[in-house]
């Protein structure tokens, strides 16, 4: 049950990061609901669901966001603060 309890958790924390971090990236690039829906190809209501952290993308769906916001997996889902790997680079 521990184990459960963990997942869920740590579940519920990634949720949270990738929805502030869409919305962000949103804001920033002035993208409304309506637009990334069809950028993505998903219903609005879906991507309302990412920013209220009610959902979370399925891989291939991720790998989008990723591509259209110029970001790797590891900063949407707050395992890294660096937008992406080049900035990493750049920083050693």
């Amino acid at each position: 049950n521990d184990i459960k309890n963990n997942f869920n958790e740590e579940e519920t924390k990634r949720k949270a990061i990738l929805a502030e971090r869409i919305d962000h990236l949103m804001r920033l690039n002035k993208l409304t609901n309506k637009a990334l829906s069809e950028l993505l190809c998903v219903g609005v209501s879906t991507v309302s669901g990412y920013r209220t952290a009610y959902r979370m993308p399925n891989p291939m769906v991720l790998c989008h966001l990723c591509s259209i916001f110029n970001v790797t997996p590891d900063y949407l889902l707050g395992y890294s603060d660096s937008y992406n790997h080049d900035l990493d680079d750049t920083q050693n």
